[in-house]
């Protein structure tokens, strides 16, 4: 998960520095876009064969991307997720979970306008100290509003299927489900 995370910001940073010296954030959205936000995931929730019930939870949330739009209306991005939420049995045990893949963004409009995104990518999860490491593969659908230049509210349901195993508890094999619901506040540079 560590090293997803560090390829993830060195990716972004080259794409960064390229852009920078490419003309790029020129204010118009065509050429090398790049975002970072945060935001809240009212639902988080899992099933699978590691917990006797399903898990329902609250977290909060951060996303980054890098991408190029080739016109006015159409980005394509590398984009990570990440989300965090404290685990049923502990208060301070955490879960991060991060779906890193390919998105479409589609806007519609002129200026200050509804957007929709579509994604799929690569699911990664870990549960604290269970030690409980679960990958897959996962999509997600959005769709937001570009209320400022720049700047977007958007609501992405994530789903994933992953597989993975516990070394706390005797090395089990576990296989979860996942559903993500979460509102991202993103600033994007063009």
């Amino acid at each position: 998960m560590k090293r997803l995370f560090i390829t993830g910001v060195v990716s972004f940073l080259i794409v960064l520095i390229l852009s920078i010296s490419a003309d790029a954030f020129d204010g118009k959205r065509k050429g090398f876009v790049a975002g970072l936000g945060g935001g809240w995931a009212p639902v988080i929730h899992w099933s699978g064969n590691y917990l006797s019930s399903d898990v329902d939870r609250t977290g909060w949330g951060i996303n980054y991307l890098m991408g190029y739009a080739w016109n006015d209306w159409n980005i394509i991005a590398y984009e990570g997720i990440g989300w965090i939420y404290e685990l049923p049995q502990s208060s301070n045990d955490f879960s991060i979970y991060a779906l890193d893949g390919i998105r479409w963004y589609h806007y519609f409009g002129k200026r200050y306008r509804l957007f929709s995104s579509l994604g799929v990518g690569l699911f990664l999860g870990s549960a604290g100290r269970s030690e409980l490491d679960v990958s897959g593969f996962g999509a997600t659908v959005g769709i937001g509003y570009e209320f400022l230049k720049q700047l977007q509210i958007g609501v992405y349901y994530v789903a994933a299927h992953s597989t993975g195993h516990s070394e706390y508890q005797n090395d089990i094999r576990v296989t979860t489900n996942h559903s993500i619901v979460g509102v991202l506040l993103t600033l994007v540079a063009y």
